[in-house]
């Protein structure tokens, strides 16, 4: 397996991209291929995320994070719009999301209010 070429993955795909990733060079790429992104993603063999996120609304299609089952938190690194509208946007992998509580806070008693 070289890695500054294309490599055609067979069954054992996780397995041959940790290899992949073992070898000197630069970055792995997926382009084009859901199904593979979504495996990658499940076993946390993702370091960064590159969207190009155009304005319009088709109401059908594939959700590329549908159905994951390992969360995962993010981080813009970079973003920029494009003359057409375009949105490019960089995520860098943070580790495990942290959650906070979005209740609303209770509304306090009348007799509490100061006048």
């Amino acid at each position: 397996m070289q890695r500054n070429s294309p490599t055609l993955l067979g069954t054992d795909v996780v397995d041959q991209i940790v290899a992949l990733e073992q070898l000197p060079g630069n970055e792995l790429q997926v382009h084009g291929s859901g199904q593979l992104v979504k495996t990658v993603l499940a076993h946390g063999l993702v370091d960064e995320h590159q969207f190009l996120i155009y304005p319009v609304v088709l109401n059908q299609g594939r959700r590329l994070l549908d159905g994951l089952s390992a969360p995962a938190a993010f981080r813009l690194t970079e973003s920029r719009m494009t003359s057409s509208g375009v949105l490019a946007a960089t995520y860098l992998r943070v580790g495990r999301p942290t959650y906070v509580s979005s209740a609303v806070a209770p509304e306090p008693e009348q007799h509490r209010l100061l006048r």
